[in-house]
């Protein structure tokens, strides 16, 4: 219903920038009057849009409240009583929009990576940093270890240093220990990711 079309990579070529996803952000926005009448009035919304094209769409779903039609008192107090796509970030009922219109662009650019980072950096100057932490998503620590020693050529750069055929084949370079002190120093952090995975982030943004 509401889809998505995102790109991903493999550790072995890069980290994974937009994790998979077909869910676009959307909020199912209610009457409050009508719930508390016992009924449910409202309707799903399409989040990826300016605040206030949100409330404009909120303001539609209150003027067609069946309570303010039978009472003629306006419906003017709503909620978000339902919400997909937006990753890990757990959306209060009366979450501020301007909020999930943010969190809904960040989200159709960057992957559901973009919630939790500002379910984890909810500063606005923080936010604002996303881009220079975001290192990418991977099935492990251990595929980042991978990652990087690719990237970074070393195992060419040992075949340099070791030209004995039978003493290279006895001299490894440890990509686990190598992440794990990364993250152990503080200089990245991981965020699972609900699915077996994690996003990595530069810890000294």
């Amino acid at each position: 219903m509401h889809e998505q079309q995102t790109e991903t990579s493999t550790p072995e070529t890069g980290p994974e920038h937009a994790l998979e996803t077909d869910v676009a952000p959307a909020i199912w926005v209610g009457s409050l009057a009508d719930y508390n009448a016992g009924r449910l009035h409202g309707s799903w919304i399409d989040a990826h849009q300016r605040p206030e094209q949100l409330y404009t769409a909120i303001e539609q779903v209150l003027a067609t409240s069946p309570e303010a039609a039978e009472t003629g008192l306006p419906s003017e107090e709503w909620g978000i009583f339902d919400y997909e796509g937006f990753g890990t970030y757990r959306l209060g009922e009366y979450e501020d929009i301007g909020r999930v219109a943010l969190l809904a662009s960040g989200i159709v650019e960057w992957g559901p990576a973009f919630a939790a980072w500002v379910d984890d950096n909810r500063e606005p100057e923080r936010i604002e940093l996303f881009q220079d932490a975001y290192l990418g998503h991977y099935v492990s620590l251990s595929a980042y270890g991978d990652y990087l020693t690719t990237e970074n050529g070393i195992e060419e750069q040992l075949d340099r240093c070791i030209d004995t055929a039978w003493l290279r084949a006895y001299v490894t370079f440890d990509s686990d220990q190598l992440v794990h002190d990364l993250q152990a120093g503080g200089d990245v952090y991981t965020v699972d990711d609900g699915d077996g995975g994690i996003w990595i982030f530069d810890g000294h943004v």
